[in-house]
């Protein structure tokens, strides 16, 4: 970990009903890439493809003191079935403005133009809510959220 960054902890949570950790490709990119930028403190969980269960992990993720960022992905990659913006949305005591437009100003959402990427704060913790491919995760994590943690932290989670 750098010097100027500060110690976060992560939750990385896949909805599949398919995927164990092993096969959960999709939270392996987010892992390795907080990996790879020094970030170490990182917790995996895989949930079942239900709004109660994605609801309970996020309450209970969001108010665990342990926990600073939640980031949450579908383990179908392009599934829009339960990554419902909206019932993601409603969680959030507000949202974090601006996150779903830069998905479209960096032309990621082409292929995924059905989906719409959120990011909101509850209980102060950061959740973000990351479709697509592995190859957008990747890029989503190394140049959106991966740059701004700091900000994120000491604004969302620090400064809430």
């Amino acid at each position: 970990m750098e010097e100027d960054q500060l110690p976060v902890n992560f939750m990385i949570i896949t909805i599949s009903n398919t995927h164990k950790l092993e096969t959960d490709m999709n939270g392996g990119i987010i892992q390795s890439c907080l990996k790879e930028n020094g970030y170490t403190n990182i917790i995996r969980d895989i949930i079942e493809e239900d709004q109660t269960s994605i609801h309970s992990a996020l309450k209970r993720s969001s108010i665990n003191p342990v926990i600073d960022i939640i980031i949450l992905n579908d383990g179908y990659q392009c599934s829009d079935r339960l990554m419902n913006s909206h019932f993601i949305e409603e969680f959030f005591d507000y949202p974090i403005v601006g996150y779903g437009n830069l998905f479209q100003d960096m032309q990621l959402l082409e292929p995924y133009i059905h989906m719409k990427p959120v990011a909101g704060v509850k209980h102060q913790t950061a959740i973000f809510m990351l479709p697509g491919s592995v190859e957008t995760m990747r890029h989503t994590m190394n140049y959106l959220i991966i740059p701004s943690l700091k900000k994120i932290v000491s604004h969302y989670v620090i400064g809430a």
